[in-house]
């Protein structure tokens, strides 16, 4: 007899399974997030949910802390896009006054307490825009 045929002269059309003193329940359930599915969730011996209809409730927590953790990934990115145009000139791409304070004040102080020479050259350039029109007309700069 071929290991894939069903042995039907016992009358079963399952064969005889040895049953463990302990059983599981997996529930098997889609993961949607917006219009994508992400994955499955799985969960062992979650019959109580059921009984007691907390399976709604759930799944419900669960989409709604995927969407926190979401937004809260977008969100620092945002803000580390945020920090860097805070820190740069728009127009040249160099660093500014705000830079100045968050990142030059804090090394040169730094530098001062380990006795350290420093020095900081910070030149600020009034209609910058017009210069670099005039100066150099071939190039599209807003």
């Amino acid at each position: 007899m071929d290991s894939l045929e069903l042995d039907r002269s016992k009358g079963s059309l399952l064969p005889h399974t040895v049953v463990s003193a302990k059983q599981n329940v997996y529930f098997f359930s889609p993961v949607h997030f917006r219009e994508c599915e992400i994955g499955y969730l799985v969960l062992e011996n979650c019959d109580y949910l059921l009984d007691h209809q907390f399976l709604f409730e759930t799944l419900n927590t669960f989409r709604t802390s995927i969407e926190a953790l979401y937004g809260k990934l977008i969100l620092r990115k945002k803000n580390k896009q945020l920090s860097q145009l805070y820190i740069h000139d728009s127009l040249t791409g160099l660093y500014n006054r705000m830079a100045y304070e968050k990142l030059a004040l804090p090394l040169f102080q730094q530098y001062m307490q380990k006795g350290r020479p420093v020095g900081i050259l910070f030149a600020d350039a009034d209609h910058l825009k017009y210069i670099q029109h005039r100066r150099i007309p071939h190039r599209n700069v807003p």
